[in-house]
């Protein structure tokens, strides 16, 4: 809970700024922060459970289970994304001339990479040790980025009540691994 308290205090003070803007404050952000943080609870447990409770090897599973991911993310894509924002129809000529990879360049297959690297070391440390220490792991991982970040972001600089409240979700992460 102090997590989730964490990041819903760093995005309402994101949203402080749109407001000096003139900007609403998006209290749809809000919800689907609290409903990904929800999820990802969730999916980790059962994750957790189910790579430790079967004798078959890691890169069976990891396959399998990306497998699910495709499916899943291609049902969204083909029949959710449409339906709810047309203009991102990938089918349509229209709008994406070149079809899903229309907008990607050298920097999004970076990012791809990285993700997948991260989802598969994850995971591994997930069937090898546990929750707590991916947490751990995943807790300092977003603690170097985020202070790396500080080096080049102006709006962090400029509002450290950003930084101190990244940090309450630094730390809670850590705690809530810890007291696991």
């Amino acid at each position: 809970s102090a997590v989730t308290f964490f990041c819903m205090l760093f995005v309402q003070a994101k949203g402080q700024g749109r407001k000096r803007e003139g900007k609403d404050v998006k209290w749809a952000g809000l919800s689907q922060l609290l409903g990904w943080v929800c999820m990802n609870v969730v999916g980790g447990t059962l994750a957790e459970k189910t790579y430790k409770s079967s004798d078959v090897p890691y890169y069976i599973q990891k396959s399998a289970q990306d497998m699910g991911h495709l499916a899943t993310s291609l049902m969204m894509l083909f029949l959710v994304v449409p339906h709810f924002n047309p203009g991102e129809d990938i089918r349509n000529p229209s709008v994406r001339p070149d079809g899903f990879f229309d907008s990607w360049d050298v920097r999004t297959w970076f990012v791809v990479g990285f993700l997948f690297l991260d989802a598969w070391i994850s995971n591994l440390l997930l069937k090898e040790f546990s929750g707590v220490t991916r947490g751990v792991a995943k807790a300092a991982g977003v603690a170097i980025v985020y202070f790396a970040s500080l080096l080049y972001s102006k709006d962090r600089r400029a509002n450290p009540k950003l930084t101190w409240i990244a940090m309450g979700v630094i730390l809670g992460s850590m705690i809530f691994s810890i007291v696991s």
